[in-house]
């Protein structure tokens, strides 16, 4: 459902283009530590600026 609505709003952002949405799984083993974090990351103050921007 969570990709359905990116999607709409995606389209709803940008009249007239075809979105397609495609979500995945990764299938992670229960003695791993992985390091790598999967998008952006923020420091603390930059995080609190991005969450009351988006709020």
């Amino acid at each position: 459902m969570i990709g359905w609505l990116i999607a709409e709003a995606i389209e709803n952002a940008v009249p007239g283009r075809r979105v397609v949405g495609l979500l995945s799984q990764t299938l992670v083993a229960a003695d791993d530590h992985p390091t790598k974090f999967v998008g952006p990351a923020y420091l603390e103050a930059e995080a609190r600026r991005l969450a009351a921007r988006f709020a």
